[in-house]
């Protein structure tokens, strides 16, 4: 944790930006590098993997990591693609394709 630099990664807002809800839950305190919204779930790509939870549980949400074989890599970039996955770039270890 960086001292001064706040708690929290992941923020809901439900009335256009006047107030937000911290929904950061159970993940690591690690970078947050890219988000996809899913219908019923929400991806996060971190510096340690990809993380997903339901959607709409706020201050309790529960995260887990997405995915089976993905290493331990920062995941700068999340795409939903058309065909039921998503498709994260990692920093050197490629590109994987993640059931969504």
């Amino acid at each position: 944790m960086i001292p001064g630099g706040g708690v929290g990664h992941v923020f809901e807002t439900r009335n256009g930006g006047r107030s937000w809800t911290d929904v950061s839950g159970n993940l690591p305190d690690i970078p947050g590098d890219a988000l996809v919204i899913g219908e019923h779930h929400i991806a996060l790509g971190t510096d340690q993997g990809v993380f997903t939870a339901a959607i709409g549980q706020g201050t309790g949400t529960r995260w887990s990591r997405l995915g089976s074989g993905l290493p331990n890599a920062v995941v700068n970039n999340l795409t939903r693609g058309p065909d039921g996955f998503i498709y994260a770039a990692t920093h050197g270890r490629g590109v994987w394709r993640l059931r969504f």
